[in-house]
């Protein structure tokens, strides 16, 4: 009987006897410890669970893009959002993981993250206005960053968002010092 045979087993056995069958799971490390699906396997699943249970399909996609931005896996988020089609998502994942992107060199990444969203969602975020204008000096040019800036600062004084006008004055004072501009400098902090 199935379920008296189920009962003399370990799970380990099981997965012994999968890896040893080649049966839809791959190691992932070295000791063994941890398993994947196989890659075609994994896609059936994926694709079925698409047809027969699209909203539960959904709901772990938008848990998983939240584990992945708590986790800091700043690429696998957003492309988990991409496809969910959640710009507030998208939007969130770049405010938060621009600091670590930047000290990190991801200037390209982050600007054509950025670029990619709706510029009505740049106009009502003053933070995403800033982080645009950061990355612009970031990657050359310092000129069109500073503009970036004065726009933000503007949206993020008329929205009573302090923090926001705070950091985009620090990068303001920032550009000014790329530009000479010294006096600005001194202006802005």
């Amino acid at each position: 009987e199935p379920a008296s045979y189920l009962r003399t087993r370990s799970w380990q056995w099981f997965i012994d006897d999968a890896m040893r069958r080649n049966l839809f799971i791959q190691p992932v490390d070295q000791q063994g410890g941890w398993y994947r699906y196989h890659q075609l396997f994994r896609e059936f699943l994926r694709k079925r669970m698409d047809a027969q249970n699209p909203e539960v399909a959904r709901g772990i996609r938008q848990q998983l893009a939240v584990v992945y931005t708590q986790e800091g896996k700043w690429e696998r988020a957003h492309q988990l959002y991409l496809a969910l089609k959640d710009m507030e998502g998208v939007a969130d994942v770049i405010e938060q993981a621009a600091t670590p992107m930047g000290y990190a060199g991801r200037q390209q990444t982050l600007a054509r993250w950025l670029d990619d969203l709706p510029q009505a969602m740049l106009e009502t975020r003053p933070e995403l206005l800033s982080l645009r204008g950061m990355v612009t000096v970031d990657l050359g040019d310092a000129e069109r960053g500073v503009a970036f800036l004065n726009a933000a600062h503007a949206a993020a004084y008329e929205a009573g968002d302090d923090m926001c006008r705070a950091r985009t004055l620090v990068r303001r004072a920032w550009a000014h010092s790329f530009l000479g501009n010294e006096e600005m400098v001194l202006d802005d902090t």
